[in-house]
């Protein structure tokens, strides 16, 4: 009975690290959506925004969007992204932005403002 115990929960084990994702691989960031509505009380963007998102449309593109207050939901364009360890980086024409990922939230920083982005 001790065996059938002790098997039973290495394979439990098994199943909860297989099932949990691994966001620092392209491949398992490819498809998902991350989004950020909860602006800390900065004023600008909440009487601006309901949300921003990234969306990760395949292993080394991301798109930005948002939806504005009262508004519609828009595209702010495309951008290639690379990842390192749990840091990744997004290029666009004009730079580059770092945003620093852990389990399910991702975390960067815009003109000295925290935005948290939660996976959907």
């Amino acid at each position: 009975m001790k065996k059938f115990f002790y098997g039973s929960l290495v394979l439990i084990s098994m199943l909860f690290v297989a099932c949990s994702e691994d966001y620092t691989d392209p491949k398992a960031l490819s498809g998902t959506t991350w989004r950020c509505s909860d602006f800390s009380g900065n004023t600008l963007y909440t009487s601006t925004f309901d949300y921003l998102e990234f969306r990760f449309v395949s292993t080394s593109t991301v798109e930005g969007w948002n939806k504005l207050k009262g508004g519609a939901v828009e595209k702010n364009g495309s951008a290639t992204y690379s990842i390192k360890g749990n840091i990744l980086t997004i290029e666009t024409g004009g730079g580059s932005q770092t945003v620093t990922i852990d389990k399910k939230t991702m975390t960067m920083s815009d003109e000295g403002v925290t935005l948290v982005f939660k996976k959907q």
